[in-house]
């Protein structure tokens, strides 16, 4: 890495509906790295129960190439590229869930009576 400047997961909502880079995301991205020694790709999805908004997918072998191109994006910047992994959980948005039911935490509050 050339430096320790590292550019923080910048969510901006801007991936296409299969999370892929869009003309306008590829014009907002291109040249914010120069400078930088790494760039944290965004909200990367994991799983497609998880997707509460527009961002880049990592669940399948069809969004390697889409991957690659954040990849590229970074390095012909001259910075590393790193992945943040992420699912959305009990905010994920049903909408994009692809008929996948929403996983998430669930808090459950569980009273004993002692007698």
């Amino acid at each position: 890495m050339k430096n320790r400047l590292v550019v923080v997961p910048l969510t901006v909502y801007d991936a296409g509906p299969d999370g892929e880079l869009t003309p306008a995301s590829r014009k907002f991205w291109h040249d914010r790295f120069n400078g930088f020694g790494m760039w944290i790709i965004p909200f990367t999805n994991v799983h497609p129960s998880g997707i509460g908004f527009e961002s880049p997918n990592a669940f399948s072998e069809d969004h390697l190439e889409n991957l690659k191109e954040y990849a590229r994006i970074s390095h012909e910047q001259g910075a590393k590229a790193v992945i943040q992994l992420a699912h959305a959980g009990v905010h994920a948005d049903k909408s994009m869930t692809r008929g996948n039911g929403v996983w998430g935490q669930v808090s459950y509050h569980i009273l004993v009576l002692v007698r």
